[in-house]
């Protein structure tokens, strides 16, 4: 479908990678060519997924972020007609925002590859701490880059309830101009641990499915969590 989708925040630990492997096995249950890369440089947990064949692409150490390695990310981008996703690490989330901004690298891609450009946000409210600083990057990210890409919201309720963002003001104000809104609902505690073994074993929701060391009822939870989110994605993803 030749479209980047990006997850980005800058808070640590609120979801990213959960999203991006939902994401990740969604499009490529759509297109099996699709990219995936992740450049967390801390904890690159996408990478481990084995069935994703997700490309690493160090893009900075503890102590130094390496600028060239951006142009790296956007050559995997240019060079492909398949959709790519990109999951990005919150150390990095200032870096890669400058220099989208900078290199115009949005306009760049649907001006001169055609490119559908989707930015998926992921607030989380586990903490007072958590919603502030997730809602602040979705502010930044939205003021930055909202006439140039699609922004999609997931509201990760793993954490608790995100029903003060839907009566936000920031929403009530950006509502209509927000590509999507999707919510990974806060599970019952079964079905919580059936999916925290799976992201354990580093296991997709299809190696799940056909996993024999699994009990029946707990390949069925998975698997209708999996078609929530698929039918939520159905959508927004165009």
């Amino acid at each position: 479908m030749n479209q980047v989708h990006i997850v980005m925040n800058g808070k640590g630990g609120i979801g990213k990678s959960i999203v991006a492997y939902n994401l990740s096995q969604y499009l490529k249950s759509l297109d099996p060519d699709t990219i995936c890369i992740d450049t967390d440089p801390l904890t690159p947990t996408l990478s481990k997924y084995k069935a994703l064949s997700v490309k690493h692409i160090q893009i900075a150490n503890a102590a130094e972020v390496f600028l060239n390695r951006f142009d790296d990310m956007i050559e995997e981008m240019v060079s492909t007609p398949h959709d790519v996703i990109i999951d990005t690490g919150a150390s990095t989330f200032l870096p890669i925002a400058k220099y989208i901004e900078s290199n115009k690298i949005f306009s760049f891609l649907k001006d001169e590859y055609a490119k559908t450009i989707f930015v998926h946000v992921v607030l989380n409210a586990q903490t007072q701490n958590d919603y502030l600083s997730t809602t602040a990057s979705l502010e930044r990210i939205a003021q930055s880059f909202g006439s140039e890409a699609n922004i999609i919201v997931w509201l990760n309720e793993f954490g608790g309830s995100l029903d003060m963002f839907l009566d936000s003001k920031f929403y009530s104000e950006n509502k209509e101009t927000l590509h999507g809104i999707l919510k990974m609902k806060n599970p019952d505690e079964l079905l919580l641990h059936d999916f925290k073994a799976m992201l354990q074993n580093f296991q997709t929701y299809d190696e799940a499915a056909v996993d024999k060391s699994l009990f029946v009822i707990a390949r069925s939870r998975l698997s209708r969590l999996k078609n929530d989110i698929y039918q939520q994605l159905n959508q927004v993803i165009v």
